[in-house]
């Protein structure tokens, strides 16, 4: 594969600056997320040529397809050779090196009090709300990315959206927002322009339950797919939420709702598995804080659903990758020696390179959260 290198647009330069193109990577992997940003790796011989073009905070373009940002170089000797690895993040990325600053807090402040940022309207309003306040602060201009512009907002998602948030990781931000109206991002470089544009994304149903688009069938029996796992778990479930809204003076006296994901009856037994949730929220109008909690509760409730999703390893025939289906796109996996059958969004793609071929490996549905994952959600009050 080619890898072309650039210099992304500075101050005061506004353009895409090549540096190198070389098919010189003994190995390229990298990954396409959806709902949030993927990473690259490549490994080549220290003295390929272009090895030494490869630095930190460079852009990468792997195969015309993937952007990166490399954030670190690696060394290493032994028999196989003297190799140097580059490591870094998807252009999405930029999402992951910010905070939700909220709007009364400026660089120049040394310390003080901060309050949160909210909004509401569309998905996407509320995305682009978060980026524009993030990538284009009058109040602390250090903060803004040279190039980067937002596409016209239309309105995409759910149409009456809410977040609130201090501090957070905005590329979480964007993740959970998305996630709950089956939207996600992308930055993509404009290099005649020297820009680089955020916009949401939308996939499109492809699944044999529709006639409107070409339909798109992974199973082995019909050899394009090499090999495949299935998960169905609870383990991060939760059905029945007590949440509680905070700001009160004393514990006891927070107001606290017993919540259901859609609102059905109560679960119970052995069936019934519960969460706490503290509820951040604008103080609600008085008669009012049922609803308003019941609603925040929901949407943080998308959060503990069962897992279910497929990985497999896809043959790039006769359907092929970025031509016939795309990141995003809801298609039908099935395996009927087990019993089962999904029509679910691809939400992740890993592509490896090496001299042994491309291998592409995806996964339809949403994984569930590992150690790291729920840590960061019970840090955000989840």
């Amino acid at each position: 594969m080619e890898i072309r290198v650039y210099r992304p647009p500075e101050t005061g330069d506004p353009r895409f600056v090549p540096v190198c193109a070389t098919n010189a990577a003994q190995s390229i992997r990298y990954v396409e997320r959806f709902h949030t940003y993927g990473s690259f790796e490549i490994t080549m011989p220290t003295a390929a040529y272009g090895a030494d073009k490869f630095e930190k905070y460079m852009l990468v373009y792997i195969d015309r397809s993937f952007w990166g940002i490399v954030l670190g170089v690696h060394y290493s000797l032994s028999t196989g050779g003297d190799m140097k690895t580059i490591v870094g993040l998807c252009i999405k990325g930029l999402t992951y090196a910010r905070c939700t600053m909220p709007p009364s807090y400026t660089y120049e402040q040394v310390g003080g009090t901060a309050g949160y940022d909210v909004v509401n309207g569309s998905t996407e309003t509320c995305m682009k709300h978060y980026i524009e306040s993030n990538f284009f602060s009058a109040s602390s201009p250090t903060r803004n990315i040279p190039g980067l512009e937002i596409a016209p907002d239309l309105g995409r998602g759910n149409p009456n959206d809410y977040y609130m948030t201090r501090f957070a990781e905005l590329s979480g931000v964007l993740e959970d927002l998305g996630k709950s109206a089956g939207i996600g991002y992308v930055i993509t470089p404009d290099l005649a322009e020297g820009k680089l544009v955020f916009d949401v994304a939308e996939g499109c149903d492809r699944s044999m339950e529709q006639s409107g688009n070409p339909r798109v069938l992974f199973e082995v029996r019909r050899r394009n797919v090499e090999s495949m796992e299935y998960r169905n778990d609870d383990m991060n479930m939760r059905n029945l939420f007590y949440a509680t809204l905070s700001g009160a003076r004393y514990e006891d006296e927070a107001y606290t709702a017993t919540v259901t994901r859609d609102g059905g009856d109560l679960p119970s037994g052995i069936r019934r598995w519960e969460r706490h949730m503290d509820i951040s929220a604008t103080h609600p109008t008085p008669g009012q804080e049922l609803t308003e909690l019941t609603r925040l509760a929901r949407m943080q409730a998308g959060s503990y659903e069962t897992a279910e999703l497929f990985t497999a390893s896809i043959l790039n025939m006769p359907k092929k990758y970025r031509e016939d289906y795309f990141l995003g796109d809801i298609v039908t996996v099935q395996n009927h020696e087990w019993g089962v059958s999904m029509h679910a969004r691809l939400t992740e793609m890993s592509i490896e390179a090496s001299d042994g071929g491309v291998k592409h490996t995806a996964t339809f549905g949403e994984a569930p959260l590992n150690f790291i994952g729920r840590l960061r959600r019970q840090i955000k009050g989840g």
